[in-house]
């Protein structure tokens, strides 16, 4: 583990003089590299959900990998399909069933309704989600229609859900 937590030193070190926009993230056993995006978003909507999600195993791995792919063109549609994966994969370790995403909407009420008091919160809540499933199924899922600004947003609504769902 001493092995790891200086190679992950060293990495930041050398990266930092190449001025290559790579962040570097070292959770439990594991050094993750992903392309930079806006800084105080990469710490609380990617970082903070690496960590919240490593105690979800799988869920982890599939987040990670989304983000082992977001710089590269080719792998656009792994990012999305994986960031996808691992939101409906939370929602049901979290709501205690084995539903899709879309079939989430009885069970996820009664949650939202009990973690948010704010009407306005709730409705804001169900319009992101629904619209990510819409560009979800309408642009992944049943598509290739992405662009690499595209990924990066989702990458962050992503983040925002989960930190939701895990009342962070």
């Amino acid at each position: 583990n001493s092995i790891k937590e200086k190679l992950s030193e060293d990495l930041k070190q050398i990266i930092g003089l190449t001025g290559i926009q790579i962040e570097i993230k070292k959770i439990k056993n594991d050094i993750i590299l992903y392309p930079k995006g806006a800084k105080i978003l990469d710490e609380k909507l990617v970082n903070d959900a690496l960590d919240w999600l490593s105690e979800y195993p799988p869920i982890y791995e599939k987040y990670k990998l989304a983000l082992s792919y977001v710089d590269n063109k080719a792998k656009e549609r792994i990012v999305l399909d994986n960031l996808r994966f691992s939101f409906e994969q939370l929602l049901r370790e979290k709501l205690n069933n084995r539903k899709s995403l879309e079939n989430q909407k009885e069970e996820l009420g009664k949650f939202i309704k009990s973690e948010i008091q704010s009407n306005e919160i709730s409705n804001l809540f169900w319009k992101v989600y629904d619209f990510y499933l819409k560009y979800q199924n309408e642009n992944v899922k049943h598509s290739d229609n992405i662009n690499k600004n595209e990924v990066e947003f989702m990458l962050y609504q992503t983040g925002i859900l989960i930190r939701f769902i895990l009342g962070k």
